[in-house]
Parts: C-alpha cells; structure tokens; sequence
C-alpha cells in the first residue's frame, strides 16, 4: 500500500516545483520566434520587415511573460530557501541573462533600430544562457 501511494505523495509535495517548471518553459526564446529576428539584427541582415516583426511578437508576448513572471515570483516565495527557489530567482532576475533584462534590452533595440547589430548579439548571447537555465530548472524538477 505505501508503494502505492509514495508516488501520488511526492507529486503533491513538489507540486510547486513543478507549476514552477512548466511556467518557465514558457519563457524560452525559440528561433521561430523573436530569437530569428534578434539573429538577424546581430548579423546585419534586418529589414524594416525584420524590426516590424520583433516588435509585433515582442507586443504580442509582454502580457503572457509577465503573467508567468509574477506566478513564478510567487512560486519562488513558496520555494524559498530551496535550489529550484534559488533557479527562478536566476532566470527571472539576473543582471545578465534574466528574463527581464533580455526584454529590457529588446526595448532598447526596438527603440534605437535595427543599427544595434552589437547590442543584438549580445542578447542572442544573454538568450542562450536563459534558455540553458530554463532547461536546468526543468531537469532539477524533473530528473531527480
């Protein structure tokens, strides 16, 4: 009998964890998306199409992101003091490669145009790690 419910006991007690993994899978930047526009600026090759497009999936997205970003800040209080705690705090707030800087950034391109080939690189740079740490939250929850 305990074998039997051992399972359905460990997911209610990780059942933060894992709204928290699943919530930040959301924030992945994938290239179909505003990482081929972002792609394009860095490597010189943006039109005016190019920009339209960033702008319209960035607009498009602000308000699901930021949704996700205040459940994840909750979920991170519940978690505290854990490593997952300590993962979200990371993709949500580092100087570097958190989701809201990366976002910051893309402001900036999408206000000074598609001349910010150094800035682009620097955040495709910034989205890759995000989405390492996106992944590695994914497997703190998931591969234990």
């Amino acid at each position: 009998m305990a074998a039997l419910l051992k399972p359905i006991l460990e997911a209610w007690l990780h059942r933060d964890e894992t709204k928290a993994a699943k919530a930040a899978g959301s924030l992945t930047f994938w290239r179909s998306g505003m990482l081929k526009q972002l792609e394009a600026i860095a490597n010189d090759t943006a039109t005016a199409k190019t920009m339209t497009e960033l702008r319209k999936n960035f607009e498009e997205t602000q308000s699901s992101v930021n949704e996700t970003m205040i459940r994840l800040n909750e979920l991170r209080s519940k978690l505290a003091g854990s490593k997952v705690a300590r993962q979200i705090d990371l993709i949500l707030n580092d100087f570097h490669y958190g989701k809201s800087m990366i976002r910051s950034e893309i402001e900036m391109i999408l206000e000074f145009g598609p001349n910010e080939c150094d800035r682009a690189r620097h955040v495709c740079n910034n989205i890759k790690t995000l989405n390492s740490e996106l992944e590695r939250l994914h497997r703190m929850v998931y591969e234990k």
